[in-house]
């Protein structure tokens, strides 16, 4: 495995002034339709790509639909699959035998401890996602949620490892969003500003990240299949 000090993602290139480390958690919030799952897909084939190792916790979709979602968006990953680099993992008792499951989302021990015990025998560098929080959310009380998070975050920070998280903008109590977001170290919103021509845009903004400069204005974005999220980095300097 090469040695890399820290995540690349070329997706913020330009935005964020310097890389970020590994050891690092990050939350992703987007209304219903703004591209959360394609960006964990772009991170995670990132990661891949890169030869880093990758979980992703599947919390709202079985992850044979998950598969055929990747493969659906120009995605194949087959192959790091077949080789333990990519491994699936379900929020529930799976019926599709080889998947690792946490059995009972509402367990907090049980859940970080599956986690952990993944987190362990992967080859590091190594990305976390889950897909979605929002879906473990509805076991908690708001409260606690956060803490359930802040443990987590705490727990699975680890070196070599970086762990995304997504969540449905709207969902959750906005105190408790706040609350949250002080357990994370990258923060960034997708959501749909206005309307032009009838067609929704999209917007990518930064609003967090500790220890580095980047810029925290709104980014319009596509998505592109095979691709991803493809944001216009250029648009204040036309």
């Amino acid at each position: 495995m090469q040695e890399l000090e820290v995540v690349r993602f070329g997706l913020l290139d330009g935005i964020v002034k310097n890389s970020l480390p590994y050891r690092t958690t990050w939350q992703l919030r987007g209304e219903s339709g703004t591209g959360k799952s394609t960006f964990a897909f772009q991170f995670t084939m990132g990661g891949l790509r890169r030869g880093e190792s990758v979980i992703y916790l599947a919390c709202d979709t079985p992850v044979r639909n998950l598969r055929n979602d990747f493969t659906s968006f120009g995605f194949v990953i087959s192959q790091y699959e077949e080789a333990g680099q990519l491994k699936f993992v379900e929020s529930y008792e799976s019926e599709e035998s080889g998947v690792d499951f946490i059995k009972d989302a509402s367990d907090v021990q049980e859940f970080i401890y599956v986690l952990a015990q993944l987190i362990d025998q992967m080859a590091k560098p190594c990305r976390v996602i889950i897909d979605s929080m929002t879906a473990v959310a509805v076991n908690y009380s708001t409260q606690d949620l956060v803490a359930m998070v802040h443990e987590k975050n705490r727990l699975l920070r680890k070196e070599g490892v970086v762990m995304l998280d997504l969540y449905l903008k709207g969902t959750l109590e906005e105190t408790g969003m706040y609350g949250l977001a002080n357990a994370y170290d990258v923060c960034i919103d997708l959501y749909y500003p206005e309307e032009k021509g009838g067609v929704p845009q999209r917007n990518m903004r930064v609003h967090k990240i500790r220890s580095t400069d980047f810029d925290p204005r709104p980014f319009p974005f596509s998505i592109r299949t095979g691709q991803g999220l493809v944001v216009d980095k250029k648009f204040y300097s036309r």
